[in-house]
């Protein structure tokens, strides 16, 4: 199972508004989607200001064939 952190970004707003999300700079988002790394703060922060986000709608499994199956 994988964390797709650059659809989950894109979803709440995009790079320069979960950077103002978070109080960062514009890099601290684009650290997230190259390395998938997001910590429990990061999720407490966003979900504050956008609470009808689903964080496990953005969780990933890759299936036999290569393909991914975004968990539901």
């Amino acid at each position: 199972m994988k964390f797709n952190a650059k659809k989950f970004i894109q979803d709440c707003g995009g790079v320069k508004e979960v950077s103002k999300l978070l109080d960062k700079t514009r890099t601290a988002p684009y650290r997230m989607m190259s390395t998938g790394y997001m910590t429990t703060w990061h999720f407490e922060k966003i979900k504050t200001k956008k609470p009808n986000i689903k964080i496990d709608d953005y969780f990933e499994s890759e299936l036999k064939d290569g393909n991914k199956k975004r968990r539901v």
